[in-house]
């Protein structure tokens, strides 16, 4: 038997509809995981949706309503185009709730939003200096720390410029002699020095590399840096702590 009549859960174009089960499914999964691991999950639970679909999907789910200032505030910038313009996040650091989403990193819009919200004891930032220039001047009694991730990123970049500072001074491995009268150098063949690396990204990173130390031989800062070849901070801060070979 054959009908001609819509069922009701086929979209005119052919697609399966969405149902409220579905719908509420698919926000859970990009809520939980973002979009392209959400959608790559979707497409092994057989209701496959694109990345766009479930980042829109979060967007059109109602706000929880008006939220209390956190005790402890966590902020963080991250780019909402690559290299190009930079937003701010505020999360509640005790139940993990993104609190606001600011139009820019600038230390000015940071402190207006501090001085609408008293209450904040504690704020959790990076090493960002116009974070902690803004808690200065709006609230000046809130205790400032590092996140746990930034101290270990200080602490490997710190490593990382001692070790590429010191290696040529570093003495040579002697060889063993108690176990082998023959020097290690002579028995076994030398390896030779590793070409640097070719190709078009290897150029463009050392032509950043070059204009980095350039405008920061100058006496530019890392923000003014940034902006001006349109580098992440945290990018340039790494190149600037490093020689060029």
């Amino acid at each position: 038997m054959s009908t001609t009549g819509g069922c009701g859960c086929w979209s005119p174009a052919g697609a399966p509809a969405r149902t409220p089960v579905l719908r509420r499914l698919l926000e859970r999964i990009a809520l939980a995981l973002g979009g392209r691991p959400a959608a790559r999950l979707t497409t092994h639970l057989a209701v496959p949706a694109s990345p766009s679909s479930l980042l829109r999907l979060i967007r059109r789910l109602p706000d929880k309503g008006a939220r209390t200032t956190p005790r402890v505030l966590g902020v963080d910038d991250f780019a909402t185009k690559k290299g190009h313009v930079h937003a701010t996040i505020l999360v509640d650091m005790e139940t993990g709730e993104r609190v606001d989403v600011l139009p820019d990193r600038t230390a000015e819009t940071f402190a207006a939003w501090l001085r609408e919200h008293p209450g904040v004891e504690i704020v959790c930032r990076d090493r960002s200096g116009a974070y902690a220039e803004a808690v200065r001047a709006a609230a000046p009694h809130v205790l400032q720390v590092a996140d746990w991730f930034h101290l270990w990123k200080s602490l490997c970049d710190a490593v990382e410029k001692c070790v590429l500072d010191h290696r040529a001074c570093l003495p040579e491995p002697q060889p063993d002699q108690e176990h082998n009268d023959q020097p290690v150098s002579a028995s076994l063949p030398r390896t030779p020095p590793s070409e640097p690396p070719t190709g078009v990204r290897a150029t463009q990173r050392r032509q950043r590399y070059a204009a980095v130390h350039a405008l920061f031989d100058k006496g530019m800062g890392i923000s003014a840096i940034a902006e001006a070849l349109r580098l992440d901070r945290k990018t340039v801060r790494r190149y600037a702590a490093r020689r060029l070979a």
